[in-house]
């Protein structure tokens, strides 16, 4: 599933250290959060997020998205949280395998009409290097209009 976890109101609490270094790592382009199982990094991350209200394309991933087609299919998904034309120019022409298809990918990337913010939860699970190599793309030639790019992992 790649949306943005629903608030928890069990056992609920704020983390305001947290969220000031939090607050800070988000003026950098892309934050790294590693961490072992459990330790609560996408509550954290999630909880910042909805303090902030920032908008969040947030992708869970899994060992499924080493298959670059379900990857895309998840990814396309993500970015509709943000805006539903995005995610669904991006489902059209499917995982951008060559040069071509990366520039017509950043072209759409760059339309998205508001800043948000791209979480990539368990990012561990990616092996696939045509998915990783893809990944690495995005990071290395941002858009203007991402925030942020947070990398939650083992």
């Amino acid at each position: 599933m790649s949306t943005m976890p629903e608030p928890n109101d069990l056992s609920h609490f704020k983390r305001p250290r947290l969220n000031r270094l939090l607050e800070e790592a988000v003026k950098c382009p892309v934050v790294v959060i590693c961490a072992g199982a459990g330790y609560g990094k996408t509550r954290a991350v999630a909880d910042f997020l909805l303090e902030l209200e920032m908008p969040t394309a947030w992708e869970q991933l899994s060992d499924r998205d080493n298959v670059p087609s379900r990857a895309w299919e998840n990814l396309a998904h993500s970015f509709a949280q943000v805006s539903e034309q995005m995610g669904e120019g991006y489902r059209e022409f499917g995982f951008p395998d060559t040069e071509e298809k990366r520039k017509q990918f950043y072209r759409l990337y760059e339309r998205s009409i508001q800043p948000y913010t791209l979480v990539l939860d368990d990012f561990h699970f990616l092996k696939n290097q045509a998915v990783l190599e893809f990944v690495e793309h995005v990071l290395y030639y941002m858009p203007s209009n991402r925030k942020t790019t947070i990398i939650l992992s083992r």
